[in-house]
């Protein structure tokens, strides 16, 4: 009669040759994966060191390269690149100095702190009478009245009176919103690369200085902002080689990917089911195991929609976007305002505050406005039911979008009407 369980053992045995062969093909002259590798097997001094995810040491870094006075050769140009950065993100009318103000300022008499009073980063330009403070978030979200209180310390010390400007900055990948305080300006580290990048090719400041600047930035897009190009080859590998991708996260060692990571593997379930829930015709624009970006192709046709810059490549201007933080703890669903057309942006918004939908937004950045936030009721647990978590999510997201997604059609339906073109 044979050997006791050899049916279930031949199965698994026949399994095991299916996956085998899915890897094979996975990384086997495979193009795709290779250019993954190689992104992935650079040398990098802050891998080594273990600062990817450290937020102090980012810190650390930033400040010493925003000092003019600290010998790294590149000067006032880093703390330039920083404020040309400023001014192109804050609100309108809001920026502390314009571009061509930037260009011409005096930087030598700088003054760069770290961890006063808690802050992240504080750079004091006396000659302009200038005060900036900047909170930095690679991986977790400001609390509650964090930034509160951090902006009643620097108006008390630096007073107006005294004829001092203050300008309160968050920094983040992916240029998060303040909670809570809307006088925080918003920067994204994409933004900052494209002045720092300049810098490099230049070929400014020392060559060790420079060398490891460059390092730097890199190690940045590898692992903090967005590289499109790795994104669109992880989307391709994923779409071609799924089996063989899942068997391996499934054996990760130490997996934590939360919320977002279980739903960027679900992600054709979370896309069904958000459709079929609405009856809108929902998308995908951008898939990372920490953002997924959910388009409303529906609106496609609505003017100015598809007028965004430098966000996502089907220029869609508003979308869903749940992410986590860099720990996966902590996962939220919000709709988002991207960079765009002003006009289209402000029309927009005055939709929706007559309308009564989304927080008051006393002044709207110009790159990225979080209209409405929500936690999401699931909780991620490492020692879970990962499938039973993704659906548990995904039904998290599917409430606040059948919740959300009709005020918002009554609010800007038709949208053509009183817009200028």
């Amino acid at each position: 009669q044979g050997e006791p369980g050899g049916g279930e053992r031949a199965a698994e045995e026949g399994a095991g040759v299916t996956v085998e062969a899915a890897l094979e093909a996975l990384i086997v002259g495979n193009r795709d994966f290779a250019e993954l590798e190689r992104a992935s097997r650079r040398f990098c001094p802050f891998e080594a060191i273990g600062m990817v995810r450290q937020e102090i040491r980012h810190a650390h870094f930033l400040s010493y390269c925003l000092d003019p006075l600290r010998p790294h050769g590149f000067g006032v140009e880093p703390l330039r690149a920083f404020l040309r950065a400023l001014a192109a993100s804050a609100p309108g009318g809001e920026a502390p100095l314009s571009v061509l103000e930037v260009h011409l300022a005096d930087l030598s008499d700088v003054e760069v702190r770290r961890e006063w009073r808690r802050i992240d980063l504080l750079v004091a330009i006396k000659s302009e009478k200038l005060v900036i403070a900047v909170e930095l978030k690679v991986d977790a979200v400001e609390h509650s009245d964090q930034l509160n209180r951090y902006r009643g310390v620097v108006e008390a010390s630096w007073p107006a009176e005294e004829h001092w400007r203050h300008a309160f900055v968050l920094l983040s990948p992916d240029g998060l919103e303040a909670e809570g305080d809307d006088r925080w300006t918003s920067i994204g580290f994409p933004l900052l690369l494209e002045g720092w990048d300049a810098l490099v090719a230049q070929g400014l400041g020392g060559a060790d200085a420079r060398a490891l600047f460059a390092a730097y930035l890199a190690m940045l897009r590898r692992h903090v902002v967005t590289d499109q190009r790795l994104e669109e080859i992880a989307r391709q590998l994923w779409s071609q080689h799924r089996e063989a991708l899942q068997f391996l996260a499934e054996r990760q060692p130490g997996l934590a990917s939360g919320l977002s990571g279980l739903l960027y593997q679900q992600q054709d379930m979370l896309v069904s089911a958000l459709s079929t829930a609405t009856g809108l015709r929902i998308e995908l624009e951008r898939c990372t195991p920490r953002i997924i970006n959910l388009a409303i192709s529906d609106w496609d046709d609505w003017h100015g929609f598809k007028s965004a810059k430098g966000w996502t490549r089907n220029g869609r201007l508003m979308q869903l976007e749940v992410t986590s933080d860099r720990g996966g703890k902590a996962t939220r669903i919000r709709m988002v305002l991207g960079p765009g057309d002003p006009v289209v942006r402000r029309a927009i918004l005055s939709r929706l505050a007559d309308a009564g939908i989304g927080k008051t937004i006393r002044d709207p950045s110009d790159q990225y406005t979080r209209l409405d936030s929500s936690k999401l009721a699931t909780a991620f647990n490492a020692d879970g039911d990962p499938d039973q978590m993704a659906r548990t999510a995904i039904d998290d997201v599917v409430a606040y979008a059948t919740r959300l997604l009709p005020q918002y059609v009554n609010a800007l339906t038709p949208f053509n009407d009183g817009i200028e073109k």
